[in-house]
C-alpha cells in the first residue's frame, strides 16, 4: 500500500484519471444492471408465481391482436370443468369520481380495483394490518396499500375506518379491512385500493388461473382450445379466436420491455469496454513510466512473478476503490437515472444478492481479463533495455472507442429526428384543441356548460362528444354475408355532435356532415378513407354499411388516433350530442384568457369536482412517451461514452508525446515549426478517427433502420445525421489531442535533449 501511495503522489493526474474512468463506468453499469434485475424480478415475491397464469384470448373483433379482457363467467366455468385448475380470481379497474375520508376529499391520482377474496389465496401480498383470509369476504370491505393508508390516516391503524367512494353511477361506503405492506419486489398489478368484485352487470374483466402443482400449462391450453365453443366467450360461436395462458412471470416482460433491456445491456457492454481499455492503457502507461524502477527491481533479484504480483495487487486496489466510489455515485446519479427513465429504483434495489453478485462478477471479470493483458505488456518491456522505451502506436481499441461514440451520436440524432417528426406531423386533427371531461354524475350539465363556453370571445368553437379520437374509442363488430360466406369486421367507433369534425379539423372528402337537426342524423354515419378502401366501396355516400343499419352520409380524410407505429385502420363517426366530453377551440392570441374563462365557467357550473383538461397534441405525444424516454436515456449514456473516450484519448496522447519527446526535440532543432509538429502528432489520431467513422456508419444505419421499422409513419435517415456525428467525433478527437500536442510542440527542445 505504501508503494501505491508513493506512486499516487508522484503522478496524481494519471491515478485520478484511472479512478474517474472506472468510477463513471461502474456507476453507469450498476445503474443499468440494477434496472435490468428490477425488470426481471417483477412479481418474483409471489409464492405461487410458477403456477399462476393470466387468461388471454385472440381479439374476436380485431384479427392479429391478443387481449386480456375475458368474459366474466369464463374463469368459473374453466375451474369447474378442468381439474388442472385449483383456483381463479378476476381483476377489474373501477373508475371513481371522488373519495371522502375523515372530511377530506380526494379526486384523481388513486387506483381502485375490484377482485375476489381468492386473490389473496393466489398472490402473496404481505399484510400490515388485517389478514388475507377475511380481507375481502364482505362486499363492503376495502383493502388499502401502505402508502394510501398513510395518506388517508397517517400512522394510525385504519382498520374499521369508513371510506365513501362516489363511482360513476353510484355511491358506496366501505370499511377498511386490511392494509398491505409494500412487497419486496415490484408487481405488474399497480393499485391503491382493493374491493370485492360485483360481476352481476359486468360483461368481462381480466382473469387469473392458479394451476394445481405439477399441472402442465401447455396441455391445459390445448384443452381450452378444443373446448372453446363450450366456454362462455362473448356469446360468439364457431370463432377462430384462441385462448392462451400467459405465465405470471412474463406479464411484465412485454416485447417493448425486452427490447429496452437489450438496448440497455448493449450500451452497458459498450461503456464497460471503453472504460476497461482506458483503465488498461492508463495503467500500462504508469508501468511504462516506472520501467526504470521495475528494471532495477529485476536486476537486484526480483523475480518476474513477484513484480507482476505487486502490479496485479496495485490495479486490484484501484478497482476496489472505484467500486467503493461507485456506491456513492449510485446515490448521486439514481434520481437523474429515474427521471430519464421514469423508473422507481431505490438504493435498496441494489442491496440484493443478484445485484451484489452481478457487481462482484463484473469486477472479477475485469480483474481476470486485465491480468494476462498487463502480464504480456510487462514481460515485453522488462525484457528490453531500460534505456530504450518501447514504441507506442494508436491501437484498434482507440478506433473502437470512437466508433462507439459515433454510433451513439447517430442513434441519438436519428431518434431526436423521429420524435420531432412525431410532434410536427399532420395527424389530421387540430393539435391545439382542448378536451375536458365532465364527471358522469354531472353529465346532465354538459349542454349548459357548452352554451356558457360559447359566450366568450376567447373561445372560437366548442363541441360535445363521447371522447376525442386520441383519448379513447370503441370497437363495434359487424357481421354480414358476401357471396354466400360469413364476413365480419370491427371498425373504430367515434361519436360527436354536428361540430365534431369541424372543431377537430377533420377534412370532409365527399358527402356532407351531420345535420343540426338531431332527427336527421339517426342511423347515419361518416367513415374514413381507410374504411372505404377496406370495404371496397365504389360509391360510399348513400350506401349502407355492411352488417348495420347505418347510412354513409360522408367520407372524411384519414386521421391518426393511435401512435405512428400502426397504419390508420377503418373507422366510423356516429352522431351523439349527449356526450360528457367537451372539445374547445380557443383563440390562440387569447389563450390565457380562454383558460381562465374555462376555469371560472367550470367552477360556476361543476362545483364539486376540479377541472381537468388536455390538448389533442399532448394526448397524441403521450402515446410516444417511451420513445422520448429512450432518447433521454441514450443521450445520457452517449455523453458518458464520449467523456470516457476523451479520457482515453488524453491518456494515449500523453503516452505518444512522452515516447516522441526526443524526436520532437530533434525535429525542432532542425527547424520544424509548431504547426508541423502538431500535424505529425495529430495525424494518426485523425486517421484512426476517420476509420472509426467508416466502421460506425453502417452499424448505426442498420440499428436505426431496424428501430424505425417499428413505425408505420417515419422520417428518413438523412445523410447529414452521419456527417454531423462524424464531424462531432472528429472535433472531439482533435480537441482531445491538440492541447497536449501544442504543449509538446512549444516545449524547449533543450529539455528533451540535455541528457543526450
Amino acid at each position: 500500500m505504501k508503494i501505491i501511495l508513493r506512486n499516487f503522489k508522484k503522478d496524481k493526474a494519471s491515478y485520478i484519471t484511472i479512478l474517474l474512468s472506472l468510477f463513471i463506468a461502474f456507476t453507469a453499469i450498476f445503474l443499468i444492471g440494477g434496472y435490468v434485475i428490477h425488470e426481471y424480478s417483477v412479481d418474483a415475491f409471489h409464492f405461487n408465481k410458477n403456477r399462476i397464469y393470466r387468461l388471454q384470448s385472440d381479439d374476436p373483433w380485431s384479427e392479429g391482436h391478443i387481449f386480456d379482457y375475458i368474459t366474466f363467467s369464463a374463469p368459473e366455468y374453466i375451474k369447474n370443468n378442468f381439474p388442472e385448475v385449483e383456483n381463479y380470481c378476476q381483476w377489474n379497474r373501477n373508475g371513481y369520481e371522488k373519495l371522502e375520508v375523515n372530511n377530506n376529499t380526494f379526486y384523481k391520482g388513486l387506483e381502485i380495483y375490484q377482485t375476489q377474496s381468492s386473490f389473496f389465496e393466489m398472490f402473496s401480498y404481505p399484510f400490515k394490518y388485517g389478514n388475507a383470509k377475511q380481507a375481502l369476504n364482505d362486499k363492503s370491505s376495502i383493502v388499502l396499500s401502505e402508502e394510501t393508508a398513510l395518506k388517508f390516516f397517517g400512522n394510525d391503524n385504519p382498520i374499521g375506518q369508513a371510506i365513501k367512494v362516489k363511482f360513476r353511477n353510484d355511491e358506496k361506503t366501505f370499511t377498511v379491512s386490511g392494509v398491505l405492506q409494500k412487497p419486496k419486489n415490484a408487481s405488474h398489478q399497480s393499485f391503491d385500493m382493493l374491493t370485492s368484485i360485483d360481476g352481476k352487470e359486468m360483461r368481462g374483466c381480466k382473469a387469473y388461473l392458479m394451476l394445481k402443482p405439477n399441472s402442465n400449462a401447455q396441455e391445459l391450453e390445448n384443452k381450452l382450445q378444443q373446448a372453446k365453443n363450450e366456454i362462455p366467450f362473448f356469446g360468439i360461436k364457431d370463432t377462430t379466436a384462441k385462448l392462451y395462458l400467459q405465465p405470471l412471470t412474463e406479464i411484465h416482460l412485454t416485447k417493448e420491455v425486452k427490447s429496452k433491456v437489450v438496448i440497455f445491456l448493449i450500451i452497458a457492454a459498450l461503456i464497460l469496454f471503453v472504460a476497461f481499455f482506458n483503465y488498461i492503457n492508463l495503467f500500462i502507461t504508469q508501468i511504462q513510466e516506472r520501467s526504470g524502477e521495475l528494471g532495477i527491481r529485476r536486476i537486484i533479484g526480483g523475480s518476474f512473478a513477484d513484480i507482476n504480483l505487486k502490479l496485479v495487487y496495485e490495479f486490484s486496489v484501484l478497482i476496489s476503490i472505484a467500486l467503493l466510489l461507485s456506491t456513492a455515485g449510485l446515490k448521486l446519479f439514481l434520481p437523474i437515472f429515474n427521471s430519464f427513465n421514469e423508473s422507481t429504483l431505490v438504493m435498496s434495489d441494489f442491496i440484493k444478492w443478484k445485484a451484489i453478485a452481478s457487481i462482484l462478477l463484473v469486477s472479477l471479470a475485469i480483474g481476470l481479463i486485465s491480468i494476462p493483458i498487463v502480464y504480456s505488456r510487462i514481460k515485453k518491456f522488462l525484457n528490453r533495455s531500460m534505456v530504450r522505451k518501447p514504441s507506442y502506436q494508436i491501437p484498434f481499441i482507440s478506433t473502437f472507442q470512437f466508433a462507439v461514440s459515433v454510433s451513439l451520436i447517430v442513434c441519438s440524432l436519428a431518434i431526436i429526428k423521429q420524435i420531432k417528426y412525431i410532434h410536427q406531423k399532420d395527424i389530421g386533427l387540430n393539435r391545439n384543441i382542448i378536451e375536458m371531461r365532465l364527471p358522469p354524475i354531472e353529465r346532465n350539465k354538459s349542454q349548459l356548460l357548452l352554451e356558457k363556453l360559447r359566450e366568450s370571445p376567447a373561445i372560437e368553437q366548442a363541441a360535445l362528444c363521447s371522447a376525442s379520437p386520441v383519448r379513447e374509442g370503441a370497437m363495434v363488430l359487424y357481421q354480414y354475408e358476401k357471396n354466400g360466406k360469413k364476413q365480419e369486421y370491427s371498425p373504430l367507433f367515434f361519436q360527436g355532435d354536428e361540430s365534431y369534425i369541424d372543431i377537430l379539423d377533420i377534412q370532409l372528402v365527399e358527402g356532407r356532415n351531420f345535420h343540426e337537426a338531431e332527427s336527421q342524423n339517426k342511423n347515419r354515419c361518416l367513415i374514413n378513407e381507410a374504411m372505404v378502401k377496406f370495404l371496397e366501396l365504389k360509391d360510399p355516400v348513400g350506401s349502407i354499411l355492411p352488417g348495420s343499419k347505418n347510412e354513409v352520409i360522408g367520407v372524411v380524410e384519414n386521421f391518426h388516433w393511435q401512435g405512428l407505429e400502426a397504419q390508420i385502420p377503418p373507422a366510423m363517426i356516429a352522431y351523439n350530442n349527449q356526450g360528457s366530453n367537451l372539445l374547445v377551440k380557443t383563440n390562440q392570441q387569447l389563450n390565457t384568457q380562454a383558460i381562465a374563462y374555462l376555469q371560472s365557467s367550470w367552477n360556476e357550473i361543476i362545483q364539486d369536482y376540479p377541472l381537468e383538461y388536455w390538448t389533442i397534441g399532448d394526448l397524441f405525444n403521450q402515446k410516444h412517451k417511451q420513445h422520448e424516454l429512450l432518447i433521454k436515456f441514450i443521450s445520457f449514456f452517449c455523453v458518458i461514452a464520449i467523456f470516457l473516450t476523451i479520457i482515453g484519448g488524453i491518456a494515449r496522447t500523453a503516452l505518444v508525446v512522452k515516447n516522441k519527446t526526443k524526436e520532437i526535440g530533434i525535429r525542432k532543432v532542425n527547424g520544424a515549426t509548431i504547426s508541423e509538429v502538431m500535424i505529425m502528432l495529430n495525424s494518426d489520431f485523425v486517421k484512426w478517427t476517420l476509420i472509426a467513422i467508416i466502421i460506425a456508419t453502417p452499424i448505426a444505419w442498420y440499428a436505426m433502420n431496424k428501430w424505425l421499422e417499428s413505425f408505420a409513419y417515419k422520417t428518413e435517415l438523412s445523410w447529414w445525421i452521419f456527417a454531423l456525428a462524424g464531424l462531432l467525433a472528429l472535433g472531439i478527437a482533435l480537441l482531445t489531442v491538440s492541447f497536449q500536442s501544442w504543449k509538446a510542440a512549444t516545449r524547449n527542445p533543450v529539455e528533451a535533449l540535455r541528457y543526450e
